[in-house]
């Protein structure tokens, strides 16, 4: 039989193995596994590391693929105008929508 072969789904094997057992994540220094993932582009906090690190852990044990939620899109904030579609080769009209209080 071969060796395995260590690549980032042998890593991926490992960690979700690991996190299956509930007392691993008592040995964990949040603070200082927080700050190593903390860039300049982006800041990981110790709450948001233990709430992904719980959500990784449920998904193991339901051997489903961990994934950050896509943000949730809220509907847009009208600024009292709507645009008037125009005729080809025309400017779109910008008109005050009714019911608004937004001047012209």
């Amino acid at each position: 039989m071969p060796g395995i072969t260590w690549d980032a789904e042998a890593d991926r094997k490992i960690l979700l193995a690991v996190l299956k057992d509930p007392s691993a994540s008592a040995n964990v220094d949040w603070d200082a596994l927080a700050a190593e993932l903390t860039t300049d582009a982006a800041t990981c906090t110790v709450a948001a590391l233990k709430k992904h690190t719980s959500r990784i852990r449920v998904a193991a044990k339901n051997d489903n693929d961990p994934k950050t939620p896509a943000p949730k899109k809220g509907k847009a904030k009208s600024n009292g105008y709507k645009l008037q579609k125009a005729a080809p080769g025309q400017e779109e009209l910008k008109i005050k929508a009714e019911n608004s209080d937004a001047e012209a």
